[in-house]
C-alpha cells in the first residue's frame, strides 16, 4: 500500500487546474491532451518503478520485458519490435546499463552486431516489474471502468484506422 500513498501525496501537489485551460482550444488539440495523459501516466509509472526500488525510467520496461521474453536482442532489433528509432532505443538502453540489468555481447553469427541481455540483475528487476505491471493493470481497469472507456482498445482502434486512413484524407 506504500506505493498508492505515495502516488497520491505526488496527485495532491500536481496543479490539474493547467491541463483544464486547454480544453477551450478543442478538439483539434487531441494531440496535446494525449501528450499530457502520457506524461501524467509516465511520471505515475515512474513512482510505481520506484516504489518496488527499480530507479529506471517507466519507458524501459518495455526493453527489459522484450530481453525477458526474446532473450539477447540488438538496437535495430528493439527498434523494430517497438517501431522507434534506433537514437530513442540507444536513449532507453542506457539507464538499464547503468544500473547494470542489461550487458553488451557480441552477436556470434555477426560479431560486429553488439546484442544486450539481461544480467541476474537484470532477471531480478523484471520480477519487479512484473509486479509493477500487475498493479498497473489493476489500476488501469479501475480507471477504465471509471471512464466507462477501455482506453487500451479505444487508442489501439485509433491508431490503427489513422494507419488505414491518415488525417488527411479525411478532411477531404
Amino acid at each position: 500500500m506504500q506505493i498508492f500513498a505515495h502516488i497520491f501525496a505526488h496527485m495532491k501537489s500536481t496543479n490539474y487546474n493547467s491541463y483544464e485551460s486547454i480544453n477551450v482550444l478543442g478538439l483539434s488539440f487531441l494531440g496535446l491532451h494525449l501528450y499530457q495523459l502520457f506524461s501524467l501516466i509516465n511520471d505515475q509509472g515512474n513512482q510505481m518503478m520506484e516504489s518496488e526500488e527499480l530507479n529506471i525510467p517507466s519507458r524501459t520496461a518495455s526493453t527489459l520485458m522484450l530481453l525477458k521474453t526474446e532473450g539477447a536482442l540488438s538496437v535495430t532489433d528493439l527498434a523494430g519490435l517497438l517501431n522507434m528509432s534506433h537514437q530513442l532505443i540507444a536513449h532507453r538502453i542506457k539507464p538499464l546499463k547503468k544500473k547494470k540489468y542489461i550487458y553488451e555481447i557480441s552477436d556470434s553469427d555477426d560479431g560486429r552486431k553488439t546484442l544486450f541481455k539481461l544480467t541476474v540483475e537484470g532477471e531480478k528487476a523484471v520480477t519487479r516489474l512484473e509486479k509493477v505491471m500487475t498493479l498497473a493493470e489493476i489500476a488501469y481497469i479501475d480507471l477504465f471502468a471509471e471512464i466507462n472507456t477501455d482506453l487500451f482498445e479505444s487508442v489501439k482502434k485509433a491508431k490503427m484506422a489513422l494507419i488505414r486512413k491518415p488525417m488527411i484524407y479525411r478532411i477531404n
